[in-house]
């Protein structure tokens, strides 16, 4: 086998690249998508396939309206291919690819006048003469900041552009969406309340920490160009996860990338909403529970910046302030903005 780093030709074998990471790099060809692996060892690569197939095994009897890609095959050598949907033949592909590689269904561009409203809300300029959207990442919790993508060689800095290929979603943003296109896109409240089936699906059925793992947009793969399909996507940095492990570890993973998931403010509509698919869909209501209020009890830990930390004065110190002030503090805590 070739070298994993080295550059294939694999455009003028009809493959298309989508993107590259660290870590490896997607092509597809047809309706399939192939992540071929240009770092890490065997053994993650095929823990990656792995929980890929128990994902999508798990998902198949809940009503999430989230789904994972569909995995095809594993393939590191001609005598190291592992089939599991026998239905689709890519062993010749994963062939030239020459490299260790995973073959999964492929996500396609998300429908033409979903992509064209994007672009006129927040990219006119684009929206007669550039790319569509391809990829929309739904971040229900923050909105994450424009990472840095061109040098601005005058000046030496970075010019931040917003991604077309993975254009991220707000809770505002999707809404607006959802209200112009109310056949294609769930509503809101149900994404919410999807993302916490998943999450409790994932942690307690599949039983891994689903660390950096996407929710995302896509055309829907029934056929119907003007459908959208919701999935899951990234399985890079799962870990296998038990009761031994402790629930902190899942708590952490799920602050670790805090855009995704709604903020675990009680009381607040979209977090009751994935609360309540958490709850539904967590085998045991006591792992549930004490999951839930990890993240509630984590979720009010200040931190402030440093020109406004907070200290206490020798009087506090020594008495510890009244039960008065005590409780305002607490009321306090809960009404300013935080973040972990």
């Amino acid at each position: 086998m070739s070298n994993p780093s080295e550059n294939t030709d694999l455009i003028s074998k009809g493959f298309t690249r989508l993107s590259r990471g660290s870590f490896a790099e997607v092509y597809a060809k047809g309706n399939v998508a192939f992540k071929r692996f240009t770092r890490g060892t065997s053994e993650t690569q095929r823990q990656e396939f792995n929980f890929l197939v128990n994902m999508h095994n798990a998902f198949q009897t809940t009503t999430s309206h989230f789904r994972v890609p569909t995995p095809i095959a594993f393939h590191m050598d001609e005598r190291n291919h592992v089939t599991h949907d026998p239905s689709v033949n890519v062993k010749e592909d994963m062939d030239e690819i020459s490299a260790t590689s995973i073959a999964m269904e492929r996500l396609h561009p998300i429908p033409e006048a979903v992509s064209g409203a994007i672009l006129e809300m927040y990219f006119p300029e684009k929206k007669d003469n550039g790319p569509g959207i391809k990829l929309c990442k739904i971040c229900l919790g923050q909105e994450p900041e424009p990472k840095p993508t061109k040098p601005d060689s005058k000046r030496r800095k970075f010019v931040i552009t917003p991604s077309l290929d993975n254009f991220s979603l707000s809770a505002n943003k999707y809404a607006t969406l959802a209200e112009m296109f109310p056949g294609q896109l769930v509503p809101l409240h149900e994404v919410a309340r999807s993302m916490g089936e998943r999450l409790a699906q994932l942690h307690f059925i599949v039983k891994v920490v689903p660390n950096d793992v996407e929710f995302v947009m896509s055309r829907a793969q029934s056929g119907d160009p003007s459908k959208v399909g919701y999935y899951i996507i990234d399985f890079g940095l799962v870990k296998p996860w038990t009761l031994a492990d402790g629930f902190k570890v899942l708590v952490d993973s799920f602050f670790e990338r805090n855009l995704w998931y709604p903020r675990p403010v009680p009381d607040e509509v979209l977090y009751e909403a994935f609360k309540d698919g958490y709850k539904d869909s967590c085998p045991n209501p006591g792992y549930a529970a004490e999951f839930l209020q990890g993240i509630e009890d984590r979720q009010l830990i200040p931190t402030y910046d440093s020109e406004d930390e907070y200290t206490e004065s020798p009087e506090e110190e020594e008495t510890g302030g009244t039960a008065g002030e005590e409780e305002q503090e607490k009321k306090n805590l809960k009404n300013k903005r935080l973040h972990v």
